[in-house]
């Protein structure tokens, strides 16, 4: 497709990745607006999400790309699986947070569990009714998370997507690590974009213990770009320039000039391995 650059937006989607280059006054909701028209994809932004941190990259897939450039927005992706297996984009929701992305974080595709009841389950669409403390709320996840099943699987991710506590959201992360399943990775490829620091760090550790598909380009992204020196600080030390590739590599010995003392250090340490 051809690449979007009115208003200096310069992005193209092409096979469900994205190239993008952007420098500064560009709007989040006008990259989204343009990858939206080059996917077919419905979008649906709530609030002034701000612009996006001048970066360049080629060819990085949609799930990973779009979450990053949307920091510290709220994001959520609904795709569809396409006959022989290829996902398309369908639709892009961005919450600002200062619009409580909470209220929004239920429209996710990810399985509400009033459609697939696991008992000890609580809903987060009833606002007449209060949610359980969140000691409570983490300790039956967990026991619900035992069976290791689909819907137990559905119920972490839901928690993932809707819940307003760090530490409840924290948890699912926890929970959906290791778990072989498409929807977890990507509900944990959106976490890695959450309003918070500590949300995000989790979740990057997560994607980068898979053992078959490790997120380097969306570690890259972080390592370079996040908003937050313990984030970036997380994401370096995930990178291998060993065995992760010229990306990687590049990253890493581009951050060994960097301002901060602590990222400096991290890349050295990830460089020696």
């Amino acid at each position: 497709m051809a690449a979007a650059q009115a208003a200096n937006v310069n992005v193209s989607v092409e096979n469900g990745r994205l190239t993008a280059d952007l420098g500064n006054a560009v709007a989040i909701a006008d990259v989204l607006s343009a990858v939206a028209e080059q996917t077919g994809a419905t979008l649906s932004v709530h609030g002034a999400l701000g612009n996006v941190r001048p970066q360049a990259f080629s060819e990085v897939p949609l799930a990973e790309a779009l979450p990053r450039l949307a920091q510290p927005n709220g994001l959520i992706l609904e795709f569809n699986r396409q006959p022989g297996g290829e996902r398309r984009l369908i639709a892009i929701r961005a919450v600002a947070p200062a619009t409580g992305g909470g209220e929004e974080r239920h429209l996710s595709r990810y399985s509400d569990p009033r459609q697939r009841a696991h008992p000890g389950m609580w809903d987060y669409n009833k606002g007449d009714a209060p949610l359980p403390p969140p000691e409570e709320r983490i300790s039956r996840l967990a026991k619900i998370a035992q069976s290791r099943g689909e819907a137990a699987a559905a119920a972490v991710i839901y928690v993932l997507v809707a819940d307003p506590d760090n530490a409840v959201r924290r948890s699912a992360i926890g929970l959906l690590t290791g778990m072989r399943n498409p929807d977890a990775r990507q509900a944990l490829m959106q976490a890695a974009a959450d309003a918070e620091p500590e949300v995000r760090t989790d979740a990057l550790k997560a994607l980068a213990n898979d053992p078959v598909d490790k997120p380097v380009a969306l570690l890259a992204q972080a390592a370079k770009g996040d908003g937050d020196a313990a984030v970036r600080v997380t994401a370096l030390q995930l990178l291998s320039a060993s065995k992760d590739g010229d990306m990687a590599r590049a990253v890493l010995e581009g951050a060994l000039n960097d301002p901060d003392p602590q990222i400096r250090e991290a890349a050295q340490t990830a460089l020696r391995r």
